[in-house]
């Protein structure tokens, strides 16, 4: 609704949205293996041959889902009232506010679970067992961990259970208020700034988990096999490609009783949604200028800007089993007695053939907050965070006398620890969209907070129209018969230049190869450390020249600058290589365009040619990033495509 009162144009409305996600999914289950079951040390395999592992038929990782799928509902309500003020001919300001609420999902059948943190488990130590028998075992005298003294606390949380009979448990934020001013002022006649602010909410609607519940539990029957580990500390493996779920390992199945569900994800991985979910906001700010010079045909305006984009309780996955800041706490302390074995306090309590279901344990697996999973970890906290700040500069001449142009330039920052709707940060590394992977050993949110797999610092655009000059009325050609103005006449050219700088990139560890199997959480990391004294890692080689089989081949950057972590130590290397980046890209993307009259004003034969990547510049990908890789710092892979060709005819009617 609109309203028209004096000099306000006051505006309100109001939105519905109702998402609904009825789908099947699952019906698949696979096996891995890798190179540390034929390595000669478990926490060291460097020597091991994945195909080795592979013809001995042994699984070190799998995972399966029966078919399953939620029938879920998520809805969404806004409200906005704004005022548009012309309070001179030259001020005028926006003030608004809008309201959001996305209430929790709901799913017709109640089989959502969430995690529970206020349960507290009756399960205790095996007779017998004492943290007193366990320092002595391990050879320290350390404090206990705290679930000796408080108990073990959280479960799943299955609704519509005797249980839990209500709908959900996900926390709902009804009161989700957000302001916005701008203002536009017009300092001299052709010269007008502009400000603004605004906070916006984001949205859960289209989150991963929406349409698929977090690895089937409560859906459907589920399959994990053990991962990161063996229940005897890597010496002997009860997975194999013929029988994968030994002894039961690692089989959830589908079940209404919450202790059932619960005990069979005891010992290995766990992943289930938070209570807190939340889908995070940010603070975005403008400041431009706009300047016009010249007048008619011969204008051209020209735009300065500040854009800030501010993120702020963005969703990420949530570690639930670490202790806070354990590198510290237990890694520097106690070292590699985190690695000896003591008698598990579980044994026989636990699912047998899990990593936390042996006769023995590591010291660091007892130690973590919750010793009866492998790992937990809950979707969408509200943790992550981050910053984006960019200034651009541009010119442009709207089309008139048969020419536009149009250049822009920006340059940026992007920052970021965390944070995305589904946020993948405890898969691979590496990859856009990662959140620059979960901090090692369970610190703060700080210490992945740096610069964006999807950073650009400079970015050019430069963007044109134009006739050519040839043909009946043009500068060339003038008076030219019709037979040769057909040919010569109603041409125009059009064109794009881009360049950008590359982006930032981070260097992993193969699967396996990094990781020292406690709980101090790097493993999902695995980021590899500089080897001392320092050896330079830029090479200072373009992308060409580190390309795989170009003449004169150096890697982009020094492999042997970095190595994998020993003992207790963390990665070294930031979440993204500080001072690298990926090769720049650049286009050039060309058109030829000609018109040819059929009588009519309006009717009319197009003729096209058009060249993307017209001069056929390969633009150098990344390169690989993961150590102990043969082509680590080599690049194999190109950005963009090769120059591609279309020609086209289009009837204009």
């Amino acid at each position: 609704m609109q309203k028209l009162l004096g000099k306000h144009t006051l505006k309100l409305g109001y939105e519905h949205r109702r998402y609904y996600s009825n789908v099947t999914t699952g019906g698949s289950f696979s096996l891995a293996t890798e190179r540390r079951v034929t390595s000669q040390y478990y926490d060291s395999p460097v020597t091991g041959h994945p195909m080795a592992s592979f013809l001995l038929g042994t699984a070190t990782w799998g995972q399966g889902v029966q078919i399953a799928g939620p029938a879920s509902a998520q809805t969404y309500q806004g409200a906005y009232i704004q005022d548009d003020w012309k309070i001179t001919p030259k001020l005028t300001l926006n003030l608004g506010v809008r309201w959001d609420y996305e209430p929790p999902r709901l799913e017709r059948f109640d089989r959502q679970i969430f995690w529970d943190p206020s349960y507290k488990w009756n399960i205790q130590p095996n007779t017998g067992w004492s943290w007193e028998q366990a320092q002595r075992e391990a050879g320290i005298s350390f404090a206990a961990p705290e679930w000796i003294s408080k108990g073990i606390y959280g479960r799943a949380a299955l609704m519509g259970t005797p249980e839990y009979p209500g709908r959900t448990l996900q926390k709902s934020y009804p009161f989700n208020l957000a302001p916005r001013l701008g203002l536009a002022y017009r300092v001299m006649p052709r010269t007008v700034i502009r400000a603004s602010y605004g906070k916006a909410f984001l949205t859960l609607t289209g989150d991963r988990f929406l349409n698929s519940a977090v690895d089937n539990v409560g859906f459907g029957d589920f399959a994990r096999l053990s991962q990161d580990g063996t229940p005897d500390g890597g010496l002997t493996y009860p997975t194999s490609f013929s029988n994968p779920l030994s002894g039961g390992l690692g089989y959830v199945p589908f079940t209404r009783n919450i202790d059932a569900l619960n005990r069979s994800t005891l010992g290995n991985w766990f992943v289930l949604p938070a209570t807190d979910q939340y889908p995070g906001y940010e603070h975005v700010v403008q400041i431009n200028i706009q300047r016009e010079f010249g007048s008619g045909a011969n204008t051209w305006v020209v735009e300065a800007a500040y854009n800030g984009n501010f993120g702020r309780k963005l969703p990420f996955f949530g570690n639930l089993h670490s202790v806070q800041d354990s590198y510290n706490t237990l890694a520097v302390p106690l070292g590699t007695a985190l690695n000896r074995q003591i008698t598990n306090p579980f044994y026989g309590q636990i699912p047998p053939n899990t990593t936390q279901g042996g006769a023995t344990n590591f010291l660091g697996r007892i130690m973590q907050v919750h010793p009866l999973w492998r790992e937990l970890w809950s979707v969408n906290d509200p943790v992550g965070y981050s910053n984006f700040n960019s200034g651009y500069a541009q010119i442009e001449h709207r089309f008139a006398n048969g020419f536009s142009f149009l250049s822009n330039y920006t340059f940026g920052k992007a920052l970021q620890a965390g944070g995305g709707i589904g946020a993948q940060g405890i898969h691979n590394v590496g990859s856009i969209g990662n959140s620059n992977g979960p901090p090692q050993a369970n610190m703060g949110m700080d210490e992945i907070y740096g610069y964006s797999d999807y950073d650009v610092k400079h970015r050019f655009l430069f963007n044109y129209v134009v006739d050519l000059p040839f043909g009946r009325g043009k500068r060339f050609g003038g008076n030219v018969g019709s037979l040769v103005n057909g040919i010569i006449g109603g041409w125009s050219a059009a064109g794009t230049t881009t360049y950008r700088s590359g982006n930032p990139f981070s260097v992993i560890c193969a699967s396996g190869f990094c990781r020292n199997y406690i709980t101090i959480g790097q493993g999902k990391l695995s980021r590899p450390t500089f080897v001392e004294p320092r050896i330079s890692y830029d090479n200072g080689v373009s992308g060409h020249t580190a390309l795989e089989g170009s003449a004169g081949f150096t890697p982009y950057f020094n492999p042997g600058s970095f190595r994998p972590v020993v003992d207790m130590e963390i990665g070294g290397v930031g979440a993204t290589l500080q001072g690298m980046r990926a090769p720049a890209f650049s286009q050039w993307d060309f058109a030829l365009l000609k018109n040819i009259s059929l009588g009519a004003e309006s009717r009319y034969v197009q003729l096209r040619f058009e060249g993307q990547n017209i001069l056929n510049h390969m633009n150098a990908g990344t390169p690989i990033n993961s150590l102990p890789n043969r082509a680590f710092g080599t690049i194999t892979t190109q950005q963009g495509l090769p120059r591609q060709i279309m020609i086209a005819a289009k009837f204009y009617f």
